[in-house]
C-alpha cells in the first residue's frame, strides 16, 4: 500500500464545503478518491503527493 501524503489538508478543505465552490468541491473528492485507489494499489515504499509544490 503507498503511502498518500496530504490527504488529511485534502479532507480538512473538503469538510469547510460552505466555503468552497461545488465545482471544487467536486475536484477535491476525485483527488481523494484517486489518491486512496493509486494508495491501495501501489507498493508501500510509493508516495502520492496530493499538491507536491507545498510540500
Amino acid at each position: 500500500m503507498g503511502i498518500f501524503m496530504g490527504k488529511e489538508q485534502l479532507l480538512d478543505r473538503k469538510s469547510n464545503l460552505q466555503r468552497i465552490s461545488r465545482n471544487e468541491a467536486k475536484g477535491l473528492e476525485g483527488e481523494i478518491n484517486v489518491g486512496e485507489l493509486l494508495a491501495a494499489h501501489l507498493p508501500y515504499d510509493t508516495y502520492i503527493i496530493s499538491h507536491p509544490a507545498n510540500w
